[in-house]
């Protein structure tokens, strides 16, 4: 019952940050056209519409899409196969929707959608947000058991 449950969570947790991350930028791409920029917070916080045909910060952007797409895929995989003990942790099902939610616009659109804009940093998005956030889950989770990774 208890894995039952974990379970549960993991995939709620999963999709419901693919949804809150397919439907932000969706609502990124329709209210905010041609990089148009809205201040929320005059001066700090900025919604502005981007996109990123790269890496991190843009990196790599000469390659072809189809490249961060095989990538993903073989970064999906590896983080399958070694992190087996770790499949139902709650920063796994956030780094696996953070991960999905940047393949999704890859596939569909050859980029990643980003709005979040603080001006001083590079504009990114919640898959962004959720990847960063859930390899800190799991970090923490690895130095509070240090056998997680052994078996």
């Amino acid at each position: 019952m208890i894995k039952l449950r974990k379970q549960f969570l993991f995939f709620s947790i999963l999709s419901g940050t693919i949804i809150l991350d397919q439907w932000t930028k969706k609502l990124a791409i329709s209210q905010l056209p041609n990089g148009d920029s809205i201040s929320v917070f005059k001066g700090l916080f900025y919604l502005t519409y981007t996109t990123n045909k790269g890496a991190v910060f843009g990196m790599l952007k000469v390659l072809n899409p189809i490249f961060f797409i095989i990538m993903t895929f073989a970064l999906i995989s590896l983080l399958l196969i070694f992190l087996k003990k770790l499949r139902n942790h709650p920063g796994f099902a956030v780094l696996l929707g953070g991960i999905i939610g940047n393949l999704i616009d890859r596939i569909r659109f050859g980029y990643t959608v980003d709005f979040i804009d603080f001006r001083f940093w590079p504009v990114f998005n919640i898959s962004d947000i959720c990847l960063c956030t859930g390899v800190a889950l799991l970090f923490l989770q690895m130095i509070k058991d240090k056998d997680v990774l052994t078996g």
